[in-house]
């Protein structure tokens, strides 16, 4: 679930901040500020510095003209959540729509099971607010009704994975709906249609 991954960006730290500490864990805490909670391109999202690489020492720092702060390449180790493709994890149904379920780690949110990678044969009952439906059992003659609601903890595969480029390339959204279509930059695909995923009580042994 959790990669470590090389990294190299140029920090730009305020004067103040290196009388307080030392210079790495200026960079450290400037690195932090600049990147936790965001999603790197083709990366995955950013959680924390791990630690800086040998190459750091051997570059200069720099000061801009009209700028106090001084600006430092460095090459660092950093922790990214990233999940390997058939990894399987576990997580609380999110929201629920006749497209498939969503799925929310805490952290992160944008997970999305699809109808057709629910456990088989399963279906969207629009009642009571929404919710899909496992009939277990129905091959069988014997179908029992297992449902699948928000707030569920579920198990799940990751089968898939999306990188979308978010960058500015026009004028700025304005509107909150044109705000709300905007893809996410990093979005997972899941499955629960195998023995032992899906809602986590649907396994337990009683």
């Amino acid at each position: 679930m959790f990669v470590v991954s090389e990294l190299c960006n140029v920090v730009r730290v305020e004067a103040h901040r290196l009388k307080r500490s030392s210079i790495y864990d200026a960079l450290r805490q400037a690195l932090n500020n600049k990147f936790v909670n965001k999603v790197l391109l083709n990366c995955g999202l950013f959680i924390k510095v791990l630690d800086f690489l040998p190459e750091s020492a051997s570059t200069d720092f720099h000061i801009l003209p009209g700028d106090g702060a001084v600006h430092k390449k460095v090459y660092f180790r950093a922790i990214v959540f990233r999940p390997f493709l058939n990894e399987v994890l576990e997580g609380r149904v999110r929201s629920l729509s006749p497209e498939g379920v969503k799925i929310s780690l805490e952290f992160f949110d944008d997970i999305m099971v699809q109808g057709m990678r629910m456990q088989h044969p399963s279906r969207w009952d629009p009642t009571k607010g929404g919710c899909w439906i496992w009939d277990y059992g129905a091959d069988d003659g014997d179908s029992h009704e297992l449902c699948l609601e928000v707030g569920d903890r579920v198990r799940f595969r990751i089968v898939d994975e999306k990188f979308t480029d978010c960058s500015p390339v026009g004028p700025l959204v304005e509107s909150t709906q044109q705000q709300r279509n905007l893809p996410s930059s990093y979005a997972l695909e899941a499955a629960m249609n195998e023995p032992g995923l899906g809602v986590l009580s649907w396994w337990s042994s009683t």
